[in-house]
C-alpha cells in the first residue's frame, strides 16, 4: 500500500505524471483556456507528496494491517494459497475411502473446500464422503505443493484433463504468478472462456482471490480484478505471457529482455522530451509524438512492442467519455449543472468553497469510477463554474487534478492500488482505514495552497 501511494502522490508533480492530467489539460485548452507546462505543478505536487509521506511515515504506518504479506517475492520466500480443482481417475486408488484419509494424508497442508459429484456439491461432511470416480475435488494448497498433487497417483489435474500422459511427462514447465490489474481485458471471463492453452500454450493450475473462497465448478470461475493466477508452460510461453497487460507479473521466471545497447539512446531521447516540453512551448502531444518516433527510429522498441503497449480500452473509454463531455457542452447541459452547483451556495460563494468542493468532489469519484471519465465529465462544468463566478478557472482544474489523483481509500480507485490489493493481502477495510484520513489531509492542504500558487484573479 505504501508502495502505491508514493506512486501516486509522485504522479502529482508533473503534467505528464498522470494520464489524467494530460486529459484534464487537453479539455481545457478546448474550453479556451492555457495550456500547462510540465513542470507548473511541481510547487504544489512536491508539497502534496511530502505531506503524504509524512503521513505514511506517522499516521498511516500505524493503520496499516499487522498481519503478513501473502504476496510471493521474486525470490519465492514466501507461499500463497490457491484454490485448484482434480478429477479421480477411473482407477483411482482413493475411490471407495473417504476424503480425510486419502487426499489430506497424501497432501498435508492441503485443505479441501467441495467435492462435486456430476456436477452438484455433496453435503456429506468430509470425513465420512466416500470418493467416486470422477468426483471433482477443489482444494486450497500452497504453490510448492502443486508438485506433490500432480504426482498424487488416481488425481489429475483439471488443466490436465485433456493432455496425454506423455505430453505431461516430456513437456518442460515452470510456474508463474500474476495479477489480474483493473483495466484487464478477460476480467468477467470464465477459466474455460479465456482458453490460456490454445492462445499461449499455457496452462491455469490454480487461483488466489483476496476476498475468500469461491465454490463453483473450476472451469465456470470468472475472473475478477485483483486475482492472482497460477500459470504453467514451457519458458517460450510463459515470456509471451508476460508480455500481455492482462496481468502483472509477481514471480520472475526468467531473464527480461532488456536492448543494453540503446538504453543510452533512450535515456537521451527521454531527456530531450522533457526538455523540450518545459521550453519549447510547444502541445505535450506533439513533442511525444515526436520523441515515439525517434524511439521507434533508433530501434529502442520495435513496432510491434510498441504498439501491444497501447491500453486501447483506455482510448476507447477516453474516446467516448469525451463525446459525453462534448454533448454537455453543446446541449447547455455542462453550464447548466453549474448553474445548479452555485444556486447550492447561494448568489455569491466564495471561490476558496467551490474549489474545496471541486476537490472533494473529484476525489470521491474517483475512488468510484475511472479518474480519466471524471476528468471528462467535470471539466467543462468547472470551466463553467469559474465563467459564471467571474474569476480564473485555472484554480478550479487544478484542484480536479488532484483530486482526480487523490484515490487513496478504495483499492478500486486507481491501478496500483489494484494490483497491492491482492500481491500485499489487504482488505478492502484496510484502504479505508488507511486512506480516509490521507483524502482528508490532502483535501485541506490543497485548499489552502492552490490560491495561493494560482490565485482566482
Amino acid at each position: 500500500m505504501p508502495l502505491s501511494f508514493a506512486c501516486i502522490l509522485g504522479g502529482t508533480c508533473t503534467l505528464t505524471g498522470s494520464s489524467t492530467n494530460l486529459i484534464i489539460d487537453g479539455i481545457a485548452q478546448k474550453q479556451d483556456q492555457e495550456p500547462f507546462s510540465m513542470f507548473e505543478l511541481t510547487k504544489l505536487g512536491v508539497i502534496y507528496a511530502a505531506v503524504g509521506f509524512i503521513y505514511m511515515l506517522t499516521i498511516g504506518k500505524k493503520l496499516l494491517p499487522k498481519h503478513d504479506s501473502t504476496a510471493v517475492d521474486l525470490s519465492g520466500a514466501e507461499e500463497r494459497d490457491f484454490l485448484t480443482q482434480v478429477i479421480v481417475s477411473p482407477d483411482s486408488p482413493m475411490i471407495g475411502k473417504t476424503v480425510t484419509e486419502t487426499l489430506s494424508k497424501a497432501i498435508k497442508e492441503a485443505r479441501v473446500i467441495e467435492v462435486r459429484r456430476r456436477g452438484v456439491p455433496i453435503q456429506t461432511p468430509l470425513n465420512e464422503l466416500i470418493i467416486e470416480e470422477r468426483d471433482r475435488i477443489l482444494i486450497s494448497i500452497h504453490t510448492d505443493d502443486f508438485k506433490d498433487l500432480k504426482e498424487t497417483e488416481g488425481l489429475r489435474l483439471t488443466a490436465y484433463q485433456n493432455l496425454k500422459l506423455e505430453t505431461l511427462e516430456k513437456r518442460p514447465a515452470i510456474l508463474l504468478e500474476g495479477i489480474i490489474g483493473p483495466q484487464s481485458s478477460i476480467i468477467g471471463r470464465t477459466l474455460k472462456e479465456l482458453k490460456f492453452r490454445q492462445r499461449f500454450g499455457v496452462l491455469i493450475l490454480g487461483i488466489h482471490r483476496q476476498s475468500g473462497e469461491f465454490r463453483r465448478n473450476f472451469d465456470d470461475v470468472k475472473i475478477h480484478s485483483g486475482d492472482t493466477l497460477l500459470i504453467e508452460g514451457p519458458p517460450q510461453a510463459i515470456a509471451r505471457v508476460k508480455n500481455e497487460k492482462d496481468f502483472v507479473s509477481l514471480s520472475e521466471t526468467s531473464e527480461p529482455s532488456i536492448r543494453k545497447g540503446k538504453s543510452l539512446i533512450a535515456a537521451l531521447i527521454t531527456l530531450a522530451f522533457v526538455i523540450a516540453a518545459s521550453v519549447s512551448g510547444q502541445p505535450i502531444f506533439v513533442v511525444a509524438l515526436l520523441a515515439s518516433i525517434a524511439m521507434l527510429a533508433t530501434r529502442c522498441i520495435d513496432p510491434s512492442d510498441a504498439y501491444n503497449s497501447v491500453s486501447w480500452n483506455i482510448i476507447f473509454l477516453i474516446i467516448g467519455m469525451l463525446g459525453i463531455g462534448k454533448a454537455m457542452e453543446v446541449t447547455g447541459g455542462a453550464q447548466f449543472i453549474a448553474d445548479g452547483v452555485l444556486n447550492i451556495f447561494g448568489e455569491s460563494p466564495k471561490p476558496v468553497i467551490i474549489l474545496a468542493v471541486v476537490y472533494l468532489l473529484s476525489s470521491i469519484l474517483t475512488e468510484l469510477i475511472s479518474n480519466n471519465a471524471v476528468a471528462v465529465l467535470l471539466t467543462p462544468i468547472v470551466v463553467g463554474i469559474s465563467e459564471t463566478l467571474g474569476i480564473d478557472a485555472r484554480p478550479l482544474i487544478v484542484a480536479m487534478m488532484f483530486g482526480c489523483s487523490a484515490s487513496f481509500a478504495t483499492p478500486i480507485g486507481y491501478q496500483t492500488n489494484t494490483y497491492v490489493y491482492g500481491a500485499g493481502g489487504y482488505k478492502f477495510s484496510d484502504f479505508v482505514k488507511v486512506g480516509v484520513p490521507l483524502n482528508l489531509i490532502l483535501w485541506l492542504v490543497a485548499t489552502i495552497m492552490i490560491p495561493i500558487f494560482w490565485p482566482f484573479n
